[in-house]
């Protein structure tokens, strides 16, 4: 064993070495704990040892909320002037 999994091992037993083995830099930190089957308050401190320990950085996407849709004007049926006057003068 290295160095790394040594230390994890000792600190956090056979299932340290179970979620470190699933940290591949495209799962998320939700998707581990699931994965691993492990709660919140054993992933931050895991999480935790490994960046301290320099083992791993974590990269923070940044929060992207879709960009509002440009209002667009109700759509109204155009009619021309002549229509609408033939229609008030039939509603008379």
């Amino acid at each position: 064993m290295s160095k790394t999994t040594d230390s994890i091992r000792k600190k956090f037993g056979a299932k340290g070495l179970k979620v470190y083995s699933l940290i591949d830099g495209k799962r998320n930190v939700e998707q581990i704990m699931k994965m691993a089957k492990v709660d919140e308050e054993y992933i931050i401190d895991f999480i935790g040892f490994l960046k301290n320990g320099g083992i791993i950085k974590l990269k923070h996407k940044a929060n992207k909320t879709p960009k509002p849709k440009a209002r667009q004007k109700p759509k109204t049926k155009r009619t021309s002037r002549k229509k609408a006057s033939k229609r008030k003068a039939k509603a008379k």
